[in-house]
Formats: C-alpha cells, sequence, structure tokens
C-alpha cells in the first residue's frame, strides 16, 4: 500500500496507476475528459469510453487501486444517463479526498433527439489518436465532451473556471463537425469559436435546433426513440433510481449551528453537492403558546394536514428531484426531531397527532448533533419555558439513544471540528445509499460477466 498525503498527487497517482493496469488487460477505452491539468493534476473526473462487457475489468482494477493507494471506499453508482461513476474516497482529516473515474457508454451523451457521437461504443468507435502520459486519447471524443457540449448546453462558465475555449482548426473535427450540423452551420460554428467565448455565447440554441432537426430528418424512427428515452424514460429512471438525498441535521439550538453545516460542506471538497436550506418546517407566529391564544384541537389538526401534504408535496418534487448525474443532496439545519421535541415553537397544540407525521410524510435522513455540554447551547427562548438548558439537553440525549438514531454527532467546542464530524456522517450515509451492494445494476452487470 502507498500513501501519499497531499490529494491532487494522490488523485493523479491512482489515475495513472489504474491506466497503465488498463492498458495491459485488452480493455478498449479512451479518454474524453478531464486532463486539463495533467500532469501537476487532473480534472473533477476522468470520463472513459468504454464497451460495456468491459465494466466489470473496470472496476475490479479500480478497486485494486483502492487498497494499493490506501483510499478508504470505492463507491459504484450507475446513472441512467448511461454513465457508471465510480468514487474512489479517502476520509482525511481536513478535507474529504476523492477522485471520479466515469465509464461511459455508447448512448451517454444524448441531446434531444440526436446522438452526439453517433453509433458509438463498438471496437471500431474507440480509436486512440494519442496518449498523455498512460491515457489514450481519442480527440473527437474530447472534443465533443469538453468543447461542444458545454456550449449546447449553454455551460459556459467552464471555459472560464476549468479550460480555454479551442478554435476549431483540426480538419477531422471540421467534418465531423459539418456532417452533424451542415456546412454553413459548421463553419459559422467554427469561425465563432476563434472569438473566444463572446463568439459562441447565445449559439448554443440554434446549433441545438440545426442538430436535431437534421438527425430528425435523417433517422426519424430513431430519433422519436431517443426523444423519448431523454425526455420521458431517463427523467423517469432519473427521478426513482438515482434522485438527491434529504438530510437533516437534528438536535437542540447549538452556537454556531449555521457555520458547522457550512463546514460540513467545504469537507466534501466539491465530490458531492449540497445545498443547505435552514428550515424543514417553518416555526409558528408564536413561539410561546402559554403567552397567547392557545389554538383549538380543529386548528391544531388542520396544521397538521396542511403540513402533511405541503412536505410530501416539497420532499418529492422540490427536495429529492434533482436532476443531475452528479451525487447531491439537501441538508436541512432542522427536522422531524425537533418538532416532536418543541412542538409549541411550530405553532402546534401538543404532539398529539405529529407521530402520524413521521408515519406519512417522507422523513429524510436525520442527523442528530448534540453538543458536549450545555453551555454549547444558545441560551433559551421564550419556547422553552423555564426549563434549564441541562433538562433539555438530557432529553435530547435520551430521544437519540432510545430512539435508535442512524447517526449522532458530538459537536466540539469549534465549528470546523464539528462541521468535519457531521461531514463524515453525511458521507457515511452517503455510502449507504450508493455503495456497490446496493447498485442493482452493479450486481446484474457482475452476474452477466461471471457466468460468461
Amino acid at each position: 500500500m502507498s500513501i501519499v498525503d497531499d490529494p491532487q498527487q494522490l488523485r493523479v497517482l491512482t489515475a495513472e496507476a489504474l491506466a497503465e493496469s488498463l492498458n495491459g488487460t485488452g480493455v478498449q477505452y479512451a479518454l474524453i475528459n478531464g486532463l486539463y491539468g495533467y500532469p501537476t493534476g487532473i480534472g473533477r473526473d476522468l470520463d472513459l469510453l468504454v464497451r460495456p462487457q468491459d465494466v466489470p475489468i473496470i472496476i475490479a482494477k479500480c478497486e485494486e487501486a483502492v487498497e494499493r493507494f490506501g483510499w478508504d471506499r470505492l463507491l459504484v453508482r450507475w446513472s441512467p444517463y448511461g454513465t457508471w461513476q465510480l468514487f474512489f474516497i479517502r476520509k482525511d482529516r481536513a478535507r474529504l479526498s476523492w477522485l471520479e473515474v466515469d465509464p461511459m457508454l455508447k448512448d451517454t451523451m444524448v441531446l434531444g433527439a440526436a446522438f452526439l457521437l453517433g453509433e458509438w461504443g463498438r471496437a471500431s468507435d474507440l480509436g486512440v489518436d494519442s496518449y498523455r502520459g498512460p491515457f489514450p486519447v481519442n480527440k473527437l471524443g474530447h472534443y465533443v465532451k469538453s468543447q461542444l457540449r458545454p456550449v449546447l448546453y449553454g455551460d459556459l462558465a467552464r471555459f472560464e473556471r476549468k479550460y480555454a475555449l479551442e478554435p476549431v482548426e483540426d480538419k477531422d473535427i471540421v467534418g465531423y463537425l459539418q456532417g452533424l450540423l451542415g456546412k454553413s452551420m459548421a463553419d459559422r460554428y467554427c469561425l465563432a469559436t476563434k472569438k473566444g467565448v463572446a463568439g459562441v455565447t447565445g449559439l448554443g440554441k440554434e446549433l441545438k435546433w440545426t442538430l436535431n432537426s437534421r438527425f430528425a430528418l435523417r433517422h426519424p424512427l430513431q430519433a422519436m426513440r431517443n426523444l423519448i428515452w431523454s425526455r420521458i424514460v431517463r427523467p423517469i429512471k432519473l427521478y426513482k433510481l438515482t434522485a438527491g438525498m434529504v438530510m437533516q441535521v437534528v438536535g437542540p439550538d447549538i452556537q454556531d449551528k449555521t457555520e458547522i453545516l457550512e463546514e460540513a460542506r467545504g469537507y466534501l471538497n466539491g465530490c458531492f453537492e449540497a445545498r443547505i436550506k435552514r428550515h424543514w418546517i417553518e416555526t409558528g407566529k408564536g413561539t410561546e403558546l402559554a403567552s397567547g391564544p392557545r389554538p383549538t384541537w380543529l386548528q391544531h389538526w388542520l396544521r397538521v394536514a396542511y403540513h402533511c401534504i405541503a412536505l410530501t408535496w416539497r420532499y418529492y418534487f422540490e427536495d429529492r428531484f434533482l436532476p443531475r448525474s452528479v451525487i447531491q443532496f439537501i441538508l436541512y439545519g432542522g427536522g422531524a426531531a425537533d418538532l416532536a421535541m418543541e412542538p409549541g415553537r411550530y405553532g402546534f397544540r401538543s404532539a398529539a397527532g405529529l407521530g402520524l407525521m413521521r408515519v406519512f410524510v417522507p422523513t429524510p435522513i436525520e442527523i442528530v448533533l448534540l453538543p458536549q455540554r450545555p453551555e454549547q447551547m444558545v441560551a433559551p427562548g421564550s419556547n422553552a419555558g423555564n426549563a434549564p438548558r441541562p433538562r433539555e439537553l438530557d432529553r435530547w440525549r435520551a430521544w437519540a439513544y432510545n430512539n435508535q438514531a442512524r447517526n449522532v454527532v458530538m459537536a466540539e467546542d469549534s465549528a470546523s471540528e464539528s462541521g468535519k464530524r457531521l461531514g463524515l456522517a453525511i458521507v457515511k450515509e452517503i455510502e449507504a445509499r450508493f455503495g456497490g451492494a446496493q447498485c442493482k445494476k452493479l450486481r446484474h452487470t457482475l452476474r452477466q460477466y461471471e457466468a460468461k
């Protein structure tokens, strides 16, 4: 086992070793994105164009690299975008280290009705035009993935953050564009690239319309099939199989909780995408029911019914439906447990009926954040009455351990350390959701491979 402390160097060494290992196995693949910055660094992920039958070998070689370089875990995920996502993860103390390798299949890049790379995936398609270090590179695939695709999708900021927009000068790429877009539009696009990002700004919609209309005229049945797949089937699969997770950080109010959530997001270091929302459910107008009119039983149950409907709707159509390829999630700074522990704070008469909400409302994954000492808690508000903070902390400890909470994180004195602890708990939940044992596509693929 080789342990490398620097995360960037670890990523480069692992990627090089993986490429060298694959080169000696007869696996046919071509790298089409991710080498900007190489050899001192590599991109967010490495996109490999592969044949479906070679995926088990690639996963096996990734597992060997995990052992060789001291990674903690390899996450294997299948995305309906037509991509395997292999995450190398090392849980460093300061920040998560990671490397993502994406073996992509032939139908990966479909834009509306049209293929961007034609009938890709056959042995003859995986031509290697050059090598960068040990990496076999296909220049056409590289151009489509890193240059043309961002323009078509309007992701022009990529050319400012990661790499520059390249003017089209290679005759093979010009010929490919003329076949894809027609000579007139291809020449216009090539001329625009020579003016930089300003030249292609606003050109994406025209390119997409030309691309799809030409493909539909030449291949009407295939275009219909692609439209159904890309606009109906794939979004449904994304929603059902790989939608983002929703997590709640519950517990008593403690100092620097907002900073702790931000530190946890920073710990993930870009490997996973997180959006932070402050409240799972808003507090009521009156935080101390004793000081104002007490809600009637009818008002109480109507409020329960309203929130059951509202929270269920938001969970399915706002929080969980995150239609992107990367692993992403919503992180709430409160949740159902807070509601059950302090119903008056949220405008409820009592805890009656809140148990039904936990049964019928899709409850996100709960991570309990507890202070080690009562002094770490913020001063109790009016809703807490005159109850001393040690008693409130004891109530939360009893709830967390008696209800067998999935994760209990003890807050340190510093927000930085607490955020790292919370970040590790988040990674644990991601591993539980996207580990190899949970990947049905992986199990099916491996069974087919072993049966040969």
